[in-house]
């Protein structure tokens, strides 16, 4: 009895720090391997970026990505509501030009308003699709340690000639 109430326990804990999720929780494979260091869930950073473009990248520690996501995605809603609030006033304009030679002109601007405000809503929601893939991705690919170097030359033909080395830490050669 005493067991299951243990197991229950680790399990609970367990499923408790996974919905939690920290930045680096070191976990042990083996009693004698070293602790391996895992990212925030990629799943909840993805949920994260979704509700407001820019969390998952605070979690994923990548900070200017955050406040470029959280910028243009508040940048275009910002400019959808104000466009948004051109369009009713051009449409009140419209509805007191009614009869007149000015209704064709209202009627092209309150249309003119209208797509412009919905291109700038698709917009901040391609935004946030792509601040979910980019979260989803550095989060997979937290702790990934590679190097890449480039080196740009003079070719033996008197042409520029570039070099790209990437270098990837193999099981049993990381430093």
């Amino acid at each position: 009895m005493r067991v299951r109430a243990t197991a229950a326990r680790a399990v609970a804990a367990a499923v408790l720090a996974a919905a939690v999720g920290s930045a680096a929780v070191p976990v042990r494979a083996q009693e004698d391997a070293p602790p391996i260091l895992r990212g925030p869930p990629p799943g909840r950073v993805a949920l994260q970026s979704m509700v407001v473009p820019g969390w998952g990248q605070v979690s994923n520690r990548a900070w200017i990505k955050s406040v470029g996501f959280l910028g243009a995605y508040a940048g275009l809603v910002a400019w959808g509501v104000d466009l948004n609030q051109q369009k009713q006033d051009a449409a009140g304009e419209l509805n007191r030009a009614r009869g007149t030679e000015d209704e064709g002109f209202w009627q092209l601007e309150v249309g003119r308003l209208e797509d412009s405000r919905n291109g700038k809503f698709w917009l901040a929601g391609l935004v946030m699709l792509l601040s979910m893939a980019d979260a989803l991705v550095d989060a997979h690919l937290y702790k990934f340690e590679e190097t890449i170097d480039a080196d740009v030359a003079r070719g033996s033909d008197g042409g520029a000639e570039v070099r790209l080395r990437l270098t990837l830490p193999i099981a049993g050669n990381a430093p």
